[in-house]
């Protein structure tokens, strides 16, 4: 057994941030078949549709945020090159590059803090209105559901720009270990209000515990850090400057967010206005589960972003590129095996008529799902190595990506339904995404390493 750990060490970069990482993912392909099967018994297909496009409307958040968590980590792993930890969990080394950190830390605070403000007082009336004015029928509860999933969600938010900031000061495996704890805790309490009868309020019960787990832990392992950066004085050195350093980088990854919304989070409102929750239902039913699929091999995949950012500090530009073609064919043929294993599941259900696959997208449209999954993943791994740098190259390929699968999507929801969307979905990825995105990702690679190379 220990021979065949460090072989498998050794041929796919696991180690305890990825073993913690892909638990959690485990969990949450595992659990999201359980609460796709409590979904099915305990909500109406109508009620279904509200489930989902909950989930999809807050997932607008991200236009708020603008990618400040992806930013913090690139920011913070390159800080960590020059400091190290104390057996007293705060950081030493480099003064000048703790008095940046703490910098960070503060202005992310004050970010995250007005974010929340935001999204409460605009996510939340607006979602009422869009739902008000879209549902077809008046025989589903929802008010108290979505207000409530509102608040929580807005606590959660909180929570993400710390992590993202522990994740680039080399706690990988801590931020990976507290999400498989929020996983299990927030699926446990999301199940045991739909067997209460609960409804709608599962959702915003799941995110609720989330959010109240991941403050406890974060403040009582990760208390002296926080405490340290807090309090340190950063006006003797200069900290990060967001309007020279973070923005550069920042806007670009923003418009990025954005046009991710697009891609992964339209269909289902869409759906829900041109043909009702229950169309809406079964989109948001498949896309949880392409999701799910997408989201083991992704959380592989993040474990090594902070260290790519770190080996490019060092210019070590020959362990770099192996970690990431390594990590990159790992990750993807993981995602292909359980793509092929949940598209034949699908037909086998629909084929039999069992009612689970009556609550799923068509066979067709499914596979063309994961199809669209798989080339979307090939782009954010390309995107993992070149955002490691501090840049974001994707830039306009992720606006042109977005812009046309919303247009796509727009245009062929009230005719062809899901089919027609599906459809508009797999051609934009490959063609503007996939094509696109690997000429940038082959360049910019090149100009990367001429770069590094050529200064002393």
């Amino acid at each position: 057994m220990e021979r065949m750990s460090r072989l498998l060490s050794v041929a796919a970069g696991l180690d305890r941030a990825v073993v913690y990482a892909l638990a959690a993912r485990v969990w949450s392909l595992l659990a999201s078949f359980v609460t796709l099967a409590l979904v099915v018994r305990f909500l109406s297909a109508e009620e279904q549709g509200y489930y989902y496009t909950f989930s999809a409307i807050v997932g607008a958040q991200i236009l708020f945020e603008l990618g400040l968590g992806v930013v913090v980590t690139q920011f913070a792993s390159h800080a960590m090159a020059r400091l190290h930890w104390l057996a007293d969990g705060r950081l030493g080394g480099d003064p000048g590059e703790l008095a940046r950190l703490s910098s960070l830390f503060k202005l992310v605070l004050r970010w995250y803090g007005l974010l929340t403000l935001v999204i409460v007082a605009v996510l939340g009336p607006t979602g009422w209105w869009f739902i008000t004015s879209s549902a077809k029928s008046a025989t589903v509860q929802w008010e108290a559901a979505w207000f409530w999933l509102i608040a929580a969600a807005a606590l959660n938010l909180v929570t993400q720009p710390v992590m993202s900031l522990l994740e680039g000061c080399q706690c990988v495996a801590q931020v990976a270990r507290l999400r498989l704890i929020q996983g299990v805790l927030g699926s446990i309490v999301a199940w045991f209000t739909l067997l209460g009868g609960g409804g709608l309020l599962a959702l915003p019960a799941w995110n609720s515990a989330m959010a109240l787990s991941a403050v406890a832990m974060l403040l009582v392992v990760h208390g002296p850090f926080f405490r340290q950066m807090r309090h340190h004085a950063t006006s003797a050195i200069r900290g990060i400057s967001w309007r020279h350093e973070i923005w550069p980088f920042q806007w670009r990854i923003a418009l990025s967010w954005i046009s991710g919304y697009f891609i992964f989070q339209l269909f289902v409102p869409v759906l829900f206005s041109a043909q009702g929750p229950v169309e809406a239902g079964r989109m948001g039913l498949s896309l949880a589960i392409a999701n799910a699929l997408m989201g083991l091999p992704l959380a592989w995949l993040n474990t090594k972003v902070p260290r790519f950012g770190q080996l490019i500090a060092q210019r070590d530009y020959a362990q770099l590129d192996k970690l990431w073609r390594r990590t990159t064919l790992a990750t993807l043929g993981l995602l292909c095996a359980g793509g092929v294993a949940v598209v034949g599941l699908v037909h086998v259900l629909q084929t039999h008529g069992m009612t689970l696959g009556g609550r799923l997208l068509a066979s067709g449209p499914f596979a063309l799902l994961v199809l669209a999954t798989v080339s979307n993943y090939i782009m954010i791994a390309q995107a993992a190595y070149l955002r490691a740098h501090k840049e974001e190259p994707f830039l306009v390929v992720s606006l042109a990506s977005g812009a046309s699968i919303a247009a796509s999507t727009l245009l062929l929801a009230g005719s062809y339904g899901a089919t027609g969307i599906m459809a508009g979905y797999l051609v934009c990825s490959l063609s503007c995404g996939l094509a696109w995105g690997s000429v940038i990702f082959v360049n910019r690679r090149r100009a990367y390493r001429a770069a590094a190379t050529a200064s002393p």
